[in-house]
């Protein structure tokens, strides 16, 4: 049946080590030693031998005379046979036996631990409420004589409880439980000596490599590099599916695909020992393919490939066309013959298949002589080629026992003679080829109950890369969800900053047809497994790959991704891990290796084609880390610049020679990393400041331990980090000792750090408890009472030294079997107290036998620790950061706590750290222990900060601000993100009077090195997040800082394709994406907003089964944001854009279409999609709106915003292209349809058309010229339908040209003819009168008033104000066929007819102004200006000024004011009606001397050269008015320094505006302008030579 299959499957990794178990052998029974260069033996002495995996390395199991020993030791005393202690300092090593050799002073502190009679009963206090009697009425010395032997007897009453304990575990039946269930196995807590599930078959294996990967991955981005990659992969795995192959793994640039030949039987350890083939639970292949066929299609399909994929082109950014910037190319090998494929690594946690055999030997072979565009085929697969097809005979007459070129892009070589499967035409004919290998698994799981399936799929979920299972088993499926697998998987595709590490194990993976050999190398191949997996578990880290290529054997493991990536990342767990498993391999498995690490962004995702992909990390520091691995100067662990920077100062490095490296065009720096600096107590140095009461609290507390004998007491010192809890306990342990040694008190004082690595270890604790036991027992001090040493007596590897670790493990099995340690856990204990780099247990496991197990190794070690212990009046133990401890280490510590008497425990704890402790005893310390004082927690306040700030500073205390005394070590700038200690020697030199946060804030903060550990810790918060908890909040990054519930609810409708589906769906949706996202509220990364917005109003309004429940969350910091969306693929990022502008249309109604913060927003989602026209339909209407109310240069902002997507649409660079428009390549053009030309014209007319109302003719020039080269020279441009586009380039061209005085005639002609024809033909009467309205002008700037007179009267037959003004405003951007009737009156007057000037100045001011737009007040500026002066020069300068405050001082209030927003005509209002006013009262109004004021400050009525220009053109220059207002007040100025002042600056003025206007050589001028300002000038001329002439 298929559970009966599938229990078969999950069974066959432990079936030989279970039939060895039942005959009760082991394989190294029967077995040489696989590592013998590992035993080791003294002459000398006993014999002793290190275990092997089996039975626990590294610890002494069998001694020779060891219990004669202990009889010569003990004689016969049954009490200490039995477990009793025993007084561990007078134990010394003699020639490999022990004997007592008590030392002179301490055997005078050695007292009867049993009491008189020996039992060491706790009877012998019965009198248990008299003792307090007892005590009064003895001595000093009878009174501690009497504690101590009360403390014995609890203690001795603990163990006994303990061994209880024990004793209903049987411990022997316990084990056989555990080695029959899968998740526990005590003889594979690291290493089996079991063969891996295997199995063996013929196959034809094609080897693809493709080249040029490296170059191409230096030149990419590393998102367009996975696009590359995985469409050429696409193209691999559709060839060999389509020619019925299978690929067995993805090796960075290359492929393993195999055509399986034959029945796959799985391997199995005979009685021989040989590997023999069984047929049970053997799978046939599924194309039904014989050996020849096998090979004759993978050779065929390596020539398909070649073909096809060959010369591929690369473009920027990964597309199909633009720039090319290199090539992939391919070269195949085939080889055939029989393989292996193994199983490795722990069925529980973590495997990979791995295919060991001939043919990978051959197929690395041929690979080395095939060249690009080549297949070449080995001389085994040759063998068959030559029977099975016609080969070429080249390859006949060459040598046929060496590799041979079968196949290459442009030719094949053999062709097949025809058989049942492949034809002549090759034409490839499998078994039931219509169904897909896919489909054929899944139809042979149809029968398979909802259990089996489960079940299969956790087994199957061993081999695929962690992010992905976490990811997959978290995913919520809904009904009616139609997305497809790739599209969740290019949401979940990253871009990090990750460490890459590959490791070589130097071995010979190779198998040789030698049974026992064999058996060696795939045993070694699973240790080697065992090692990273178990590793990378205690680090937090991935394993990528194991693969076993043409490269030998490489192992790939990473940090950075989700679920490993942490503060400190690099420095604390990526190099310790990967130092660890070096010498891991050295120590335990005797083999070498060489690594590379390297550490840069890379993208991680889905790596492949749709049906058949792996999770991969992409990028060129990947391609770099294996480039150090297999460096010939690599001899041992290289790595590069990146990864050295990350370590900081944990780690020195040794800097060698640069080397080349593929693909890198210079030299690339190399490093070799030396040591590692950790903390320690002993690096804390310095006085001790303050806390005098918690200090005495712990000497109180010590001191009552001692004259009480007891109870315990657990001690945690809570503060922020930096608030001197370390210093703290040092200081305390200083004067606890120092007390026991003046009272001459036995004491022991265990001092350690608990670092972030041993959260990974099981049982951390424990070697620094016993090492601290153990150097009391190897000191040759005299020191009768005190011991106290600080754990630094260890490599670089975190190992003790041999002779140290021999003389330890000697007293240690002494320890445990007199405390009467089962045989079985002394293998255990040892190896967690003297190998600091092992764990002897995996994370993970819950069942009941693992935890039962866990439990009792908790028991004997605390039952080992008491027995050690007992003898002490006390014992201090100081744990520091005790938030890294282990959950092993706080049962060893809560047994502790309750069963000695003699013990003070010291911890400290960051306020804002979790501690691993169990939830009961938690509960019990504050029940129980707080009422009894056996359990106190001591919060630390900052308040010495203050003097330690002070003593760094060398200031007064006085002289610190109290703030500073909490920001000197919490960043309040990341408040909720984290914390860091700052470095007071930034600021020693600080003069300030009083030293503030704000002074250190921008030596600490802002350092790279404190960015990079945020964004660390950021990262880590986010990974730590559930899978759909990420998902949301990727989503509302990219909607921004402030999103809505519905918002994200609404695009994943539409991303899952939910659209549709029942209501009650929806619900279900939307209530699971509210749970989410409340769920990153309680983390702090979100909060719930205050106010409505416009949009949440609308969604509350909204027919959304969920509108009711609608909320608007806040990112708590723009730090989430950006980390994020670092993390985001564009891709991803374009999509959701997309998809969040689609359903903000659908919520914005009628009143929302003008808001522009809405429209900004919804334009920066189509823009962040990609959507050129839906943005660029969005900016002009944005535009547009701001221009009507004066905010022009954010028009202009939008404007370019929306041009860019076109430039970013772009591969081509700029370097490359042969000619751009606007940017833009004119590849790029030749693809662009219709509406993208038609999109682009409109903003760039737009865009001139704001530069020119900002007085920017060039800028203007620049954006109409490049809209009229895009008519001229886009190909789509003649598919416009609606011509009218064209218009505004005409008009826009030829204003920006007047006002920058272009004074090429021939070219305006040209423009003005083109603009009248192309009109004509629209016959449109909007576009021909401003066609007319431009040749009027054209005509009169250069002096044909007449002719332009008689172009204006066919543009007054045709212009109707009414029908006309608003149509030709919204087009144009202003009625330039009015402003033109306007400018009728100075031309009249130039041919002085001032009749007909002064008649057109009423029917402007009667039946022009009345009917336009009061909105567009630039436009009615550009038609009242020209008619201001003339009224004025005809006594109506009081009319035009109310004219002027009706219709723009109003209008501008009203429209522009509100929004700060501004006309290029702005600055004229002031001077305007400062003149009308100043001629319109003779000089008399009241408000003469505020205008004299605002004439005195020099600045005032000084204007740029563009406006200039532009009033110029309309018939008078700006500084014209400047020079009258001067004019005027010097002439009635009653004071001489005003009036010499106004004269000065008037001329001044005035001589400015001849230059701008006067007629030169190259230019006509300005010809009405200069007929304006000329008498003013020399009015001003004559005052001023007058005034110069009076001063001399």
């Amino acid at each position: 049946s298929p559970e009966e299959l599938l229990h078969s499957m999950e069974n066959q990794s432990r079936h030989s080590r279970h039939s060895r178990h039942s005959r009760g052998e082991s394989l190294h029974d029967s077995m040489p030693d696989l590592y013998s260069s590992r035993r080791m033996s003294n002459e000398s002495g006993p014999k002793r031998r290190v275990f092997r995996r089996s039975s626990m390395p590294l610890v002494v199991r069998s001694m020779e005379g060891r219990h004669n020993a202990y009889d010569e030791s003990f004689g016969s005393d049954s009490s200490l046979r039995s477990g009793s202690s025993f007084p561990i300092k007078n134990v010394r090593q003699n020639n490999g036996f022990f004997h007592q050799t008590p030392r002179p002073k301490r055997s005078t502190k050695v007292i009867d631990l049993f009491g008189t009679d020996g039992t060491g009963s706790a009877g012998h206090f019965a009198g248990e409420r008299n003792f307090s009697d007892q005590l009064l009425s003895l001595d000093n010395s009878q009174r501690k004589e009497l504690l101590r032997k009360r403390r014995f007897a609890k203690t001795r009453d603990s163990i006994n409880k303990l061994c209880g304990d024990l004793e209903m575990l049987d411990v022997s039946t316990e084990l056989d439980v555990m080695n029959d269930d899968t998740e526990w196995d005590h003889n594979n807590m690291y290493f089996t000596d079991t063969i891996p599930p295997a199995t063996r078959h013929d196959c034809a294996l094609l080897f693809v490599d493709i080249s040029g990967f490296t170059k191409v991955s230096m030149t990419l981005e590393v998102e367009a590099l996975s696009k590359t990659i995985n469409n050429y992969f696409q193209m691999i795995v559709d060839e060999v599916e389509a020619f019925g192959g299978d690929i067995l793994k993805f090796a960075g640039d290359a492929v393993f695909c195999e055509w399986q030949a034959t029945i796959s039987n799985r391997l199995e350890l005979g009685d021989g020992h040989s590997l023999a083939g069984s047929s049970q639970g053997s799978i046939e292949p599924w194309h039904g393919l014989g050996l020849e066929e096998c090979v004759l299609t993978a050779a065929a399909c390596g020539a398909r490939i070649v073909k096809k994929c060959s010369d591929y082109p690369v473009y920027v950014g990964g597309g199909s066309s633009g720039t090319q910037v290199g090539t992939l190319n391919i070269h195949c090998g085939v080889g055939f013959g029989e393989v292996v494929g193994v199983h490795v690594g722990d069925p529980q946690t973590r495997m990979e298949y791995l295919i060991l055999g001939d043919p990978i030997d051959q197929v690395a072979d041929a690979i080395l002589v095939a060249s690009r565009g080549e297949v070449v085929a080995s001389p085994e697969a040759l063998v068959i080629l030559e029977e099975t097809t016609d080969l070429s005979q080249d390859i006949i007459d060459s040598d046929l026992d060496k590799p041979q070129v079968i196949a290459s892009k442009s030719k094949c070589f053999f062709n097949p003679l025809g058989s049942d499967h492949v034809q002549q035409d090759w034409t490839v004919t499998l078994q039931d080829f219509t169904t897909k290998p896919r489909e054929r698994l899944a139809r042979r799981c149809d029968d398979w109950s909802l259990s089996a399936l489960t079940r299969l799929r956790k087994r199957m979920a061993l081999y695929v890369h962690p992010v992905v299972v976490n990811d997959e088993f978290a995913l919520k499926v809904y009904p009616g969800d139609r997305s497809r697998p790739q599209k969740r998987h290019r949401s979940e595709a990253e871009l990090r900053d990750v460490y890459t590490v590959f490791i070589m194990p130097l071995i010979t993976a190779r198998l040789t047809g030698d049974d026992e050999e064999d058996c060696r190398v795939l045993i070694l191949l699973n240790d080697i497994m065992l090692t990273m997996t178990r590793e990378l578990a205690r680090f937090k880290g991935h394993l990528r790959q194991f693969i076993v290529d043409d490269k030998g054997v490489v192992l790939i493991a990473n940090f950075g991704l989700r679920g490993s990536t942490f503060p400190n990342m690099v420095a604390e767990r990526a190099i310790p891990f990967t130092t660890t498993v070096q010498s891991l391999l050295r120590a335990e498995l005797d083999t070498e290796c060489q690594i590379g690490a390297t550490f840069d962004k890379a993208y991680c995702g889905v790596v492949g084609g749709v049906s058949r992909h792996e999770y991969a990390i992409l990028g060129p520091s990947v391609n770099l880390a294996a480039r150090l691995m297999g460096n010939p100067k690599n001899t041992g662990f290289l790595v590069d610049l990146s990864v050295k920077e990350k370590a900081g100062g944990s780690r020195k490095f040794q800097a060698l020679d640069p080397v080349k490296a593929k693909g890198y065009k210079r030299r690339v720096p190399i490093f070799e990393p030396l040591q590692t600096t950790e903390k320690t107590f002993k690096g804390l140095t310095g006085q001790f400041v303050g806390r005098e009461q918690e200090l005495n609290t712990l000497l109180s507390i010590a001191e009552d331990i001692v004259k009480k004998g007891g109870p315990n007491r657990l001690i945690i010192i809570n503060g922020a980090p930096g608030s001197g809890k370390s210093a703290l306990c040092l200081e305390a342990s200083s004067q606890i000792k120092d007390m026991c040694l003046t009272q001459e008190l036995p004491h022991l004082s265990i001092c350690t750090v608990c670092s972030e690595r041993d959260t990974f270890v099981p049982f951390s604790v424990t070697r620094p408890l016993f090492l601290e036991i153990l150097s009391y027992i190897n000191d040759e001090s005299e020191d009768p009472v005190a011991c106290s040493v600080q754990q630094n007596n260890e490599n670089d590897h975190g190992e003790t030294t041999h002779s140290e670790n021999s003389q330890s493990m000697l007293h240690l099995v002494q320890i445990l079997e007199v405390a009467e340690i089962p045989e079985q856990f002394i293998e255990i204990l040892g190896k967690l107290i003297l190998t600091r780099n092992r764990a002897d247990v995996a994370d993970g496991h819950t069942n009941s036998s693992y935890m039962a197990m866990m439990n009792s190794i908790a028991q004997y070690i605390v039952k080992a620790f008491l027995h050690c212990t007992i003898g002490f009046d006390l014992v201090l133990l100081v744990l520091d950061d005790i938030s890294n401890m282990d959950e092993m280490s706080w049962r060893v510590i809560e047994l502790i706590y309750l069963h000695s008497h003699n013990t003070l425990i010291i911890g400290t704890q960051c306020e804002s750290d979790e501690l691993k402790v169990d939830e009961q005893f938690w509960e019990r310390l504050h029940s129980e222990g707080q009422s009894s004082e056996k359990f106190i927690e001591l919060p630390l306040s900052p308040i010495e900060v203050e003097q330690l700030i002070a003593n760094s500073l060398e200031q007064k205390r006085d002289k610190i601000d109290s703030s500073l005394s909490h920001a000197a070590f919490v960043q309040p700038e990341v408040s909720n993100l984290t914390s860091t200690k700052l470095d007071l020697n930034d600021v020693q030199g600080s003069q300030q009077n009083k030293v503030s946060q704000q002074n250190l804030s921008e030596s600490s903060e802002n350092t790279p090195g404190h960015k990079r550990k945020i964004e660390e810790f950021v990262i880590h918060r986010i990974d730590r997040l559930p899978s759909s908890v990420r998902t949301y909040l990727n989503l509302g990054a990219i909607l921004g800082p402030t999103f809505e519930l519905l918002d994200v609810v609404t695009v994943f409708e539409q991303y899952r394709e939910l659209r549709g589906v029942q209501t009650g769906e929806q619900l279900k949706h939307a209530k699971s994406v509210h749970e989410s996202l409340e769920e990153a509220v309680k983390e702090g990364i979100l909060e719930i907003a205050t106010g409505e917005s416009a949009l949440h109003t609308r969604y509350n309004m909204s027919e959304h089964p969920y509108s009711s429940e609608n909320t608007t969350y806040k990112f708590t910091h723009e730090i989430w944001i950006s980390n994020i969306l670092s993390l985001t693929l564009d891709e991803w990022k374009k999509e959701m854009h997309g998809l969040i502008a689609q359903s903000m249309e659908r919520v914005i109604d009628s009143q929302l279409a003008n808001d522009n913060r809405v429209l900004k927003r919804l334009f920066s989602h189509w823009k962040g999609s990609g959507s050129a026209q839906k943005a660029a339909a969005l900016a002009l209407k944005m535009g547009r709106n701001l221009e009507e109310i004066g905010l022009t240069h954010r028009s202009i902002i939008i404007y370019r915003e929306a041009l860019e997507l076109w430039k970013t649409m772009d591969n081509n660079n700029e370097e490359f292209a042969d000619e751009t428009l606007g940017g833009i390549s004119i590849d790029l053009l030749s693809k662009l349809d219709s509406n993208d030309t038609e999109s682009l014209i409109k903003l760039n007319v737009s865009l001139g058309r704001c530069y020119t109302n900002m007085t920017n003719p060039q800028e203007s020039i620049r954006s109409f010229q490049t809209a009229l080269n895009l008519i001229h020279k886009a190909p789509s441009s003649v598919l416009l339908e609606d011509r009218s586009i064209i218009f505004p380039v005409f008009s826009g061209l030829f204003d920006a040209l007047r006002f920058g005085q272009n004074e090429d005639l021939q070219y305006e002609q040209g423009l003005v003819n083109m603009f009248l024809r192309e009109t004509s033909l629209y016959k449109d009467s909007i576009h021909y009168a401003r066609a007319l309205a431009m040749q009027t002008e054209m005509f009169a700037k250069h002096g044909d008033f007449k002719i332009a007179l008689e172009t204006a009267q066919k543009l007054c037959e045709i212009y109707d104000v009414e029908e006309h003004t608003a149509l030709i405003s919204k087009t144009y951007g202003s009625d330039r066929c009015g402003q033109c009737i306007s400018q009728i009156a100075l031309w009249s007057e130039q041919l002085h007819n001032t009749e007909g000037a002064m008649d057109i100045c009423d029917f402007v001011v009667d039946d022009l102004l009345p009917k336009m737009d009061p909105q567009n007040v630039q436009n009615l500026f550009h038609v009242l200006y020209p008619i201001i002066g003339i009224m004025k020069n005809h006594g109506r300068a009081i009319e035009a000024s109310e004219i002027f405050e009706k219709y723009i001082i109003q209008n501008f209030q009203e429209k522009y004011a509100i929004h700060h927003g501004l006309t290029s005509d702005k600055p004229l209002h002031m001077p305007i009606m400062a003149l009308l006013d100043i001629i319109g009262t003779d000089c008399k109004t009241s408000r003469l001397t505020e205008y004299s004021k605002w004439m005195l400050v020099e600045p005032n009525g000084l204007f740029d050269p563009e406006l200039n220009f532009i009033t110029g053109g309309l018939g008078r220059t700006a500084d014209s008015l400047t020079a009258e207002i001067c004019l005027l007040l010097a002439q009635h100025s009653a004071d001489r320094g005003e009036q010499s002042f106004f004269i000065r600056k008037g001329f001044k003025v005035a001589r400015s505006a001849i230059e701008v206007t006067r007629q030169r050589e190259d230019s006509r001028g300005l010809i009405v302008a200069y007929t304006q300002v000329k008498p003013i000038y020399e009015a001003l001329e004559k005052l001023y030579f007058d005034l110069e002439q009076a001063e001399h």
